[in-house]
């Protein structure tokens, strides 16, 4: 997979929804489809904090929001804006439109994240709309950055487009994930060379083994810490229960994010995209506690690994490293494979 070349500074147009169906992103009790959930997503995928202060974003037809002074999107941090804001709790991390903005509601849109300083925007078509839209303005004549990209999502089912992995030229359709990442929860169970280690106890240089028989040391093991009410409707973590994934698989309960990526028939499937209302299903919010850690495990390569006996990926996106709580920026300046 390649990084996508629609970025300015190194921000990118990340994740969108244009309606949410039972997601309640604002946290207002509304889940019917309400504009105010509608979001959209940026993150910040270089090594720097980006201010992007003074910058717009725009649809087909107009200008939508312009962020006020002082906002800034912290190295490997997101910023989600959100369509409405009565009775809400915000986003970590998230900056809203005002009551009498406009906001990206209807079937297909474009959006347009403009820099009024040196004129460059990037443009994100969303579910095929093959109007022409409008060119921003307001500062330095505008010059597109890279290409028009192409997203699509079923504006009724609860579900965002969203880059896989994050920063990346590839556009997926899955659950909401307004800014949060992949991983497992605390106490799953990953199969190593002396047995199986709850995720949270294994330690760089530990060998885990991959779902064809070999052993891989662990490079990395990714630690975020998640506050409650970033997850909405808990609609972030998905329970795979014992014996849903076929052949006794997995052999107990097993706790991910929604956008983990499960291994099926050869196939590499987000969890939430397997959401089946009963043996695979959201974890209630109730189950949360006020904050919670989740886990990832990097390996060398891009690997498949036994999560409570389940085939799941490793991580692999390191322009999303730095969202980690214990990202050490001196241990990755050689790049990806760096130690």
């Amino acid at each position: 997979m390649a990084a996508t070349t629609s970025e300015i500074d190194g921000i990118v147009i990340n994740e969108v929804s244009l309606n949410t169906g039972a997601f309640d992103t604002n946290n207002d009790g509304a889940t019917t489809g309400d504009s105010d959930d509608e979001f959209i997503e940026l993150h910040n995928t270089s090594g720097s904090p980006v201010d992007i202060s003074g910058w717009s974003l725009w649809d087909e037809n107009a200008l939508n929001h312009l962020f006020p002074a002082g906002t800034i999107i912290p190295a490997g941090g997101y910023l989600t804006v959100i369509g409405g804001t009565a009775g809400d709790t915000p986003l970590f991390s998230s900056y809203q439109f005002s009551s009498t903005s406009t906001v990206y509601y209807g079937s297909s849109d474009f959006v347009q994240l403009y820099n009024p300083t040196s004129g460059e925007f990037i443009r994100l078509q969303v579910n095929n709309d093959f109007s022409t839209p409008v060119t921003p303005s307001g500062g330095a004549a505008a010059v597109q950055v890279g290409t028009t990209e192409s997203a699509v999502h079923d504006p009724f089912a609860s579900t965002s487009a969203q880059r896989s992995p994050d920063g990346d030229e590839t556009w997926v359709e899955g659950a909401p994930t307004p800014s949060a990442t992949n991983c497992f929860a605390a106490g799953t169970l990953i199969a190593t060379d002396t047995g199986e280690v709850p995720v949270e106890s294994l330690h760089i240089g530990d060998e885990v083994l991959t779902a064809d028989g070999r052993r891989v040391p662990v490079k990395w093991l990714a630690r975020q810490s998640l506050p409650r009410q970033v997850m909405r409707l808990a609609s972030h973590l998905v329970r795979i229960r014992a014996g849903a994934l076929g052949d006794g698989l997995p052999y107990s309960d097993l706790t991910v994010t929604a956008d983990h990526g499960m291994i099926l028939d050869g196939h590499v499937i987000n969890a939430s995209a397997l959401v089946n209302g009963s043996t695979i299903d959201w974890v209630p919010m109730r189950e949360l506690p006020d904050t919670f850690t989740v886990y990832h495990v990097e390996t060398e390569h891009h690997d498949v690994i036994l999560a409570n006996g389940a085939p799941a990926e490793t991580f692999i996106d390191y322009r999303d490293r730095r969202a980690f709580d214990n990202y050490q920026p001196a241990i990755f300046t050689g790049g990806p494979c760096a130690v």
